[in-house]
């Protein structure tokens, strides 16, 4: 069929018109595309602004010890490891290369993790914060059956030595890790392990930004998907960091940190603002709480038992225990639920305070209505009314604990014989103690030593022997309380 040519050049730039308005590919940036693109009458896509994010390493808390980790691998064959330590002032630890034959770079990167683990394990050191840019190698801590045969049982050692540790393992971006990434590729030069006590020149420029707090830039792929991954991804280990320093009672480096994030728009979900209230409550700081838990209504939250908890926990502790209960009576009245921790704590707090009575006017007031009480609560009042001589009042309240199938502990039984002994009832606290026996309740070392001073303060040396002589054949290793 014969054409025109002006019928085919509009056909031409028909189809190319339609195809480029539904592609979603972007343009390149010259000058010459963007002409042919609107001659063929197609919309610009321009490319979009790549995603630069700042990446900080960050030293460890005081008496932590931090190292980054990091795996290299070629194509050829060989492979290498390094990592370098370092304190709660950024200053130089030590650092290590090495140096592998035909590793993978997942093999590399683990082996990097490992080496870390027995350099600290050496030296003693017991509270270990461990950073790499690997995400394998952080979900190996959890997932061990997932390590390459050829390091597992390498592996399972070191997992091993971190579970008597206080550990932590975290993801950095590779820019902020830019130390250990120099060891491990200077380990592909490397004959064998190598120490290094002094900071190696090709460090010094990556260790001086990292001392001085300096960022690093990470140029991110303009994709939407890839930034909302990398954003999370940044934040999550932030929120990582942050309940970190918590866990590790840094309380105001967590304050410090949360403000910082804060500044940078970086929004808290529930999880974390319960746990920034625990740090005011911590500090003392109970009016910061309370401000942080305006916020949570403020940002439509739905408060949970955990938040009433820590505000009620944060009363207690500066002994405003009438503003405790009158907040405890204000949350219920507007339909709030707290849980068993929150009046535990309400209970102890009262206990501590020395008023024996309230408590059990709180545990029946709660009683079945608005929680079902639990043997810590039990074992809180009768310990408080126990010290104060009311041994029989707590056997009663110990009687309502069968009574409502509620399992007696060793504290329990602990605090009753405690009780029988201060007031001289020697028989009812052994009897008690024949009674843990026959339940095959575990005894331990406060047990016997309650008795051995009950029988020594009565003189009765030959009872107080007997018992010894029961701990040292249940293999309970006497302390300097049984000695003295």
């Amino acid at each position: 069929m014969f054409c025109s040519v002006s019928s085919s050049i509009s056909y031409i730039l028909d189809a190319v018109s339609l195809a480029g308005n539904c592609s979603s590919v972007s343009s390149y940036i010259n000058m010459e595309d963007f002409m042919i693109i609107k001659s063929f009458d197609v919309s610009i896509r321009p490319p979009r602004a790549p995603n630069i994010l700042e990446v900080f390493w960050k030293p460890p808390p005081n008496d932590w010890f931090k190292i980054n980790c990091d795996g290299a691998a070629t194509l050829s064959g060989p492979s290498g490891c390094g990592g370098i330590a370092r304190n709660s002032d950024g200053a130089f630890l030590g650092a290590f290369a090495s140096y592998l034959d035909g590793a993978n770079s997942l093999t590399a990167e683990l082996y990097g993790a490992i080496l870390a683990i027995e350099f600290a394990f050496a030296r003693n050191w017991n509270n270990i914060w461990l950073e790499t840019d690997s995400t394998a190698v952080v979900k190996a801590f959890n997932s061990p059956h997932k390590v390459p045969w050829q390091v597992r049982n390498r592996w399972l050692n070191c997992i091993n030595i971190v579970t008597h540790w206080n550990f932590l393992v975290s993801h950095i971006f590779r820019e902020g890790n830019s130390c250990a990434d120099a060891l491990a590729n200077h380990g592909l030069t490397l004959p064998d392990y190598t120490f290094f006590s002094s900071i190696s020149s090709f460090l010094r420029a990556d260790f001086v930004k990292n001392r001085l707090g300096m960022s690093f830039f990470r140029i991110g792929i303009p994709n939407n998907n890839v930034a909302e991954s990398e954003s999370y991804s940044i934040h999550h280990s932030i929120w990582q960091d942050f309940r970190f320093l918590v866990k590790a009672k840094h309380y105001s480096t967590a304050l410090s940190l949360h403000r910082q994030l804060e500044l940078k728009g970086v929004a808290s979900d529930l999880v974390n603002l319960n746990i920034l209230m625990n740090c005011f409550s911590q500090l003392g700081l109970n009016s910061f709480s309370f401000s942080v838990f305006a916020n949570i209504l403020k940002k439509g939250y739905h408060p949970n038992a955990i938040t009433l908890a820590t505000l009620i926990k944060g009363l207690c502790l500066k002994g405003h225990l009438h503003q405790a209960l009158y907040f405890h009576d204000k949350v219920v009245v507007q339909g709030f639920h707290l849980n068993q921790v929150s009046y535990g704590t309400l209970i102890n707090g009262l206990c501590k305070a020395g008023q024996t009575r309230a408590p059990l006017q709180l545990l029946k007031q709660v009683d079945g209505k608005l929680v079902q009480p639990d043997v810590v609560m039990y074992n809180t009042i009768i310990d408080s009314m126990c010290k104060d001589k009311l041994v029989y009042d707590a056997i009663d309240l110990y009687s309502e604990m069968l009574d409502k199938g509620i399992s007696p502990d060793i504290f329990t039984y602990n605090a009753l014989i405690y009780g029988f002994c201060i007031v001289g009832d020697l028989k009812d606290a052994i009897g008690l103690f024949n009674k843990m026996i026959l339940k095959n309740i575990n005894l331990d070392v406060y047990t016997f030593n309650i008795l051995v001073d009950a029988f020594c303060k009565e003189r009765k040396l030959q009872e107080a022997k007997n018992i010894l002589a029961m701990m040292i054949k249940k293999v309970i290793k006497p302390d300097v309380v049984t000695c003295g």
